[in-house]
């Protein structure tokens, strides 16, 4: 008989909040004036305690998984974290240089940060990296690094027994099957490749060694991008461990008494996925409040949206959160990514074909499965929007606040996986193409990882880490002839403020500079 492990729902979920919350309160009790920073913790601690007493403690619903198929998926994150490059111990991607400049800027400065010889202040979604910027200011830089590695793994290893749950992924053919679907999830990139090149047009990084993420989506004049997994684990992975915990809290908990304080937790850790998750909340949340109003429970539907774990959040985590990135100039323009007269034939053509390609085929292959569920709903009108804003002067829009649309996405998939056997055989095209389309989109992922494989295989061990920055201590934003001569400079101003004494967040809530 094969031995199994019992882990109790609510442990798990438990530990999902205290992973997003723990940095916020690190946050508050550190970069706060203690008359700001004690009060908004107190005040976030009283809405969680409420929140696990209402939706949590009572569940004694128990996960029974298999112990072998639990050991060799720990194993798998284990080593796709490591191949990742997070912590430095493996081939790192490009946009490493500006992570790892923040990471030892909240190691060796004091915090806030403070940069006297500029005038300027770190402005950053960097939550993800406190806890162990905690390690690295007692231990040093490898310390921290170590501790980067391991709080990412941690993360990640909780969203997975989050979706394990949701899923139903109980037995070892499911939980492999559920570890290979998180890891190596994507869009068809590899079919849009076939159209960049039909189209006699050139993707970014296409002919770059270390990464080939959504190839067809990066066309230099379009810009369209949803990001695989591993793109994300591997270029973003501070905005992409938050929401991949919540979407399943969310999936699990669909009340609108949680709502608000689940996708706060998410602001300080990723703004733009904060948006797309708001956006899903709000489609879940109005069938609700009609049928409270059509009910006449007006009583109700005030206590679930006034509850008390979402108006501490707002009181906490929003407020002070909006006033400290309202402080970097990078995000204050939110619009069109393009004006409506650049939609010409091709332009068109391409972004119909994104949508076939990123999410389309997925959606028709699982819609009667959730052709009632508003949730299958939000994620729809959601990707097909987010492509037509941005903020600030990139697409990051595009390509940030499609993750926990995609996420969830990527959990539809794994549950209709699993309904797949309860076809009769005069389904087995829809089957086939099921598998076909899963297999095409496995490409751009295992391209990705083989390609940081073969860079590690052949480059020297203080090549690994991409560091060229170092730190933010000596960099100046606004000098626009920099811009035109250093691609690095333009994105200097997604860090720093200017000034900082002249926002609100820094002349009445920060902690005064030394």
């Amino acid at each position: 008989m094969n031995s199994t492990v019992k882990i109790r729902f609510n442990h798990i979920a438990i530990a999902g909040y205290c992973y997003l919350l723990i940095p916020i309160f690190v946050f508050f009790m550190s970069w706060l004036r203690p008359v700001i920073g004690i009060p908004a913790s107190l005040i976030l601690l009283f809405g969680f305690f409420i929140l696990l007493r209402n939706d949590y403690l009572k569940n004694q619903t128990e996960l029974d998984l298999p112990l072998v198929a639990l050991i060799v998926t720990a194993l798998v994150f284990l080593v796709w974290v490591w191949l990742s490059g997070i912590g430095g111990f493996f081939s790192q991607t490009w946009d490493q240089h500006y992570r790892n400049a923040v990471f030892r800027d909240l190691i060796e400065f004091d915090w806030p940060v403070y940069y006297s010889e500029t005038g300027n202040a770190l402005v950053y979604n960097f939550a993800h990296w406190l806890v162990p910027a905690l390690f690295g200011k007692l231990f040093g830089w490898l310390a921290g690094n170590i501790a980067l590695a391991a709080w990412s793994y941690i993360g990640v290893f909780i969203s997975f027994l989050l979706v394990d749950y949701i899923c139903k992924s109980f037995t070892t053919r499911r939980l492999l099957f559920t570890c290979a679907i998180f890891v190596l999830w994507s869009g068809l990139d590899s079919l849009g490749l076939i159209g960049v090149k039909a189209l006699g047009h050139q993707a970014f990084w296409l002919n770059d060694v270390d990464e080939w993420p959504s190839a067809f989506s990066k066309l230099t004049y379009i810009g369209y991008q949803y990001s695989a997994n591993d793109t994300l684990l591997s270029w973003v992975f501070h905005q992409a461990i938050a929401p991949w915990i919540a979407v399943p809290l969310v999936l699990q908990n669909k009340r609108i008494s949680s709502f608000a304080f689940i996708a706060l937790c998410v602001l300080p850790f990723a703004p733009l996925p904060f948006i797309g998750l708001g956006v899903i909340l709000i489609f879940i949340a109005v069938p609700m409040a009609f049928h409270d109003l059509k009910e006449k429970q007006y009583g109700k539907l005030l206590g679930e949206i006034f509850s008390i774990p979402n108006i501490t959040a707002v009181l906490s985590i929003f407020i002070i959160f909006m006033l400290f990135f309202q402080s970097n100039i990078s995000g204050a323009s939110f619009g069109l990514s393009d004006p409506p007269s650049s939609f010409d034939f091709l332009r068109i053509g391409t972004l119909l074909l994104f949508y076939l390609l990123e999410f389309g085929i997925y959606m028709l292959l699982i819609r009667k499965q959730h052709k009632k569920d508003i949730v299958f709903l939000a994620i729809v009108i959601s990707l097909v929007v987010i492509p037509f804003f941005k903020v600030g002067h990139g697409y990051d829009f595009c390509m940030r606040a499609s993750i926990p649309a995609l996420f969830i996405l990527m959990i539809f998939v794994i549950q209709h996986a699993f309904a797949l056997k309860q076809l009769k055989k005069q389904h087995a095209l829809t089957v086939l193409v099921f598998m076909l389309a899963l297999a095409i989109a496995f490409i751009n992922p295992v391209y990705e990882i083989s390609a940081r494989i073969n860079r590690f295989c052949n480059i020297t061990s203080c090549e690994i880490v991409v560091d060229d920055i170092k730190t933010f201590r000596d960099k100046r934003i606004g000098d626009q002839s920099l811009v035109l001569e250093d691609a690095i400079d333009r994105n200097y101003e997604n860090f720093l403020v200017p000034n900082p004494e002249s926002e609100f967040f820094y002349e009445y809530l920060a902690k005064n500079a030394d």
